[in-house]
C-alpha cells in the first residue's frame, strides 16, 4: 500500500528557470512528539538550489535526511514536498510553511490529522538528529512488522473496545467491536477502501436501525481511529486508538458480556427517564391517550428501534414498549406509566 497526502513527487519543481528557492537557511522543526530539520541552499538555475528535510514523529518519518521540493504557492506560503515513511510503506507528503509555523496534513479529510510545527532558524545538533532518526527507523520497522501481521486492538483510552484483523489483499478484513454503544456478531467481514493515508472499514453492527453499516476511518501515520458522524470532521465524532496486538477468545467473550450488561443498564436508565414523561404528556384534556408522534414529532426518533403503543390506564396513560427487533442497546420490553415501570407488565431483555 502506498499513500499520497497531496500530490506525487513527479509534479514537484523548485529553483528552475533562474528562480531562487523560496527559503534559504536551516530551521529546526518541533511539534508534539515531532522533531526535524529543514535546510535550503538557494542559487540560480535548476541545478544550483537544494533543499532537504528530516522529520520524525511517533508513526511516521523520513528515511533519514531526504531531498525536498520547495514551491511558493502564494506570497509568504511555501510548500515542501518529500517522501515520508509509515508502517505501510512510503508515500509523498506536503508541509505547508508560513512564517515560523508549519502544518503537515496527514489525513484524507481536511484538518483532521494535521501535525502542527514550529520553525526556529538555527542548525539543530547533528548527533541529536541522528539519534532521533535511528530511533524512528526502529519504531517504523516494528510498525511495518505489525501491519504485515495485521492484528490490532481498538482502544478507547486504555479500554479495549474492539479488534481488527487484516488478512492480505485477497481476503476481507475482520472487525469486532464490543462496548455499550455497539456490538458486532463476533469478528465480521468488513468492506475496505483506501483514501489517502486513511484506511476505511465498513462492517455490520448492532444497533442497526436502517440497514446501514458502521465505519472506521483509520489514519495510518498517527494510529488514530475515527468513527465519523458525517462526511466532514465533527466534534461529535468518536475517537479511538489502534494498538498492535491480538485479543484472546476468552478476553473477547468477557468484553462482550460486559458490553451487553452495560448496554442493558444504560437502556433501562434512559427509557425509565423518558417514558414517564411521554406517559404524562400523552393524555389529552378529554382523557384520550395520544400516539407518540401526536404528542411531539421527536418521540418516534427517540424511540427508534421500538414498537410503541400508548393505552389508557384509568386516569392516566401507559406507554407499552417492545424492542423490534431485539438487538444490542434495544432489548427493553414493558409498560411504563408516569411513576415508572408497571409491575408485571414485562421484563428487560438480557
Amino acid at each position: 500500500m502506498r499513500w499520497t497526502v497531496v500530490r506525487f513527487w513527479a509534479t514537484l519543481g523548485a529553483g528552475c528557470a533562474g528562480d531562487p528557492l523560496p527559503l534559504d537557511g536551516a530551521w529546526a522543526l518541533t511539534g508534539t512528539d515531532v522533531r526535524g530539520v529543514l535546510r535550503a541552499t538557494s542559487g540560480r538555475g535548476c541545478s544550483d538550489g537544494r533543499a532537504e528535510i528530516g522529520l520524525w514523529g511517533p508513526g511516521f518519518g523520513t528515511p533519514g535526511i531526504v531531498g525536498a521540493g520547495l514551491v511558493e504557492e502564494a506570497p509568504g506560503e511555501v510548500w515542501a514536498y518529500f517522501p515520508l515513511r509509515t508502517g505501510v510503506g512510503e508515500g509523498e507528503a506536503a508541509l505547508r510553511i508560513e512564517g515560523t509555523a508549519g502544518r503537515l496534513p496527514l489525513g484524507a479529510r481536511p484538518a483532521e490529522h494535521d501535525v502542527h510545527l514550529r520553525l526556529e532558524q538555527r542548525v539543530p545538533d547533528a548527533a541529536e538528529l541522528e539519534s532521533i532518526s535511528t530511533e524512528n527507523r526502529t519504531r517504523l520497522d516494528a510498525a511495518e512488522a505489525a501491519w504485515q501481521a495485521g492484528a490490532f486492538t481498538l482502544r478507547d483510552g486504555d479500554a479495549l473496545v474492539g479488534e481488527i484483523r487484516l488478512r492480505g489483499p485477497d481476503a476481507a478484513p475482520l472487525v469486532a467491536v464490543y462496548d455499550e454503544t455497539w456490538l458486532s456478531a463476533g469478528l465480521v467481514e468488513a468492506d475496505r477502501a483506501d483514501e489517502g493515508a486513511d484506511l476505511l472499514l465498513a462492517f455490520p453492527v448492532e444497533p442497526n436501525l436502517g440497514g446501514e453499516k458502521a465505519l472506521l476511518r483509520i489514519n495510518v501515520p498517527t494510529g488514530a481511529v475515527v468513527v465519523p458522524t458525517g462526511a466532514v470532521p465533527d466534534a461529535m465524532d468518536r475517537r479511538l486508538r489502534l494498538v498492535a496486538g491480538e485479543v484472546p477468545g476468552d478476553v473477547r467473550a468477557a468484553r462482550v458480556r460486559t458490553a451487553r450488561e452495560a448496554a442493558r443498564q444504560t437502556e433501562h436508565t434512559q427509557l425509565l427517564r423518558l417514558l414517564p414523561q411521554l406517559a404524562g404528556a400523552a393524555r389529552r384534556s378529554d382523557g384520550v391517550c395520544m400516539a407518540p408522534a401526536a404528542v411531539d414529532p421527536v418521540w418516534p426518533l427517540l424511540l427508534a428501534g421500538y414498537s410503541t403503543r400508548i393505552v389508557s390506564d384509568g386516569d392516566g396513560c401507559l406507554v407499552e414498549v417492545e424492542a423490534s427487533p431485539e438487538q444490542h442497546g434495544r432489548r427493553f420490553r414493558g409498560a411504563v406509566g408516569t411513576t415508572g415501570l408497571v409491575e408485571g407488565s414485562g421484563a428487560l431483555g438480557g
